[in-house]
């Protein structure tokens, strides 16, 4: 199981100069994967996620999603608060799109 500080470096990884659209990308796929797989938490309602009637937009085959899925819960939920604050950040220097 990942945890938190393997989460964030694994976003780190990932980066690949588009800041907001990297943790657009990250900060979904938590969500996905705690709201269509994890009984244990729920996605907090700040975050206004509202998930596809479709199911997960995630691709399995993605990197991110390969990624969160082998998270701990905790670490999971702790690493999408992060994600939230980032794209806050981003939000109010002006970098969103």
């Amino acid at each position: 199981m990942l945890t938190y500080n393997d989460l964030k470096a694994e976003f780190k990884l990932s980066s690949d100069g588009d800041e907001w659209g990297n943790v657009m990308q990250w900060w979904f796929t938590v969500a996905d994967e705690i709201y269509f797989n994890r009984d244990t938490i729920e996605v907090p309602e700040s975050w206004e996620f509202r998930p596809s009637p479709l199911g997960p937009s995630n691709e399995p085959d993605d990197y991110p999603t390969y990624i969160v899925a082998d998270a701990k819960a905790d670490d999971l939920l702790r690493f999408g608060k992060l994600m939230d604050r980032y794209a806050g950040a981003l939000r109010h220097a002006d970098h969103d799109y």
